[in-house]
């Protein structure tokens, strides 16, 4: 069975962040919640797609600005779980299509 893209599209909170680019990790302090995150590797280059974006975005969009390549229904069940744990955070958030 396909995974479903539709419900949703995503983008960076609006909120307050700041944020410290080491190379591979990103350290991102989310100032409403008073929280700072470690995003390493494809989760900081994701969460920096969406923050460059500016604009929300679907999953199939976002996969092929940061991946090579065709995604497949695990690929884009993966991002998506990724984004449910930055949006737990709130450092993203989902919008209804």
């Amino acid at each position: 069975m396909p995974v479903d893209t539709a419900p949703s599209r995503w983008r960076c909170t609006p909120d307050a962040v700041r944020v410290r680019d080491y190379g591979d990790e990103l350290v991102v302090h989310h100032e409403p919640s008073v929280t700072t995150h470690l995003l390493e590797g494809a989760t900081g280059a994701l969460w920096a797609t969406l923050r460059e974006l500016g604009h929300a975005v679907d999953l199939p969009a976002l996969w092929a600005r940061c991946f090579e390549g065709e995604p497949d229904d695990n690929d884009l069940t993966a991002l998506r779980e990724t984004l449910e744990r930055l949006q737990r955070v709130g450092l993203v958030q989902a919008e209804p299509r």
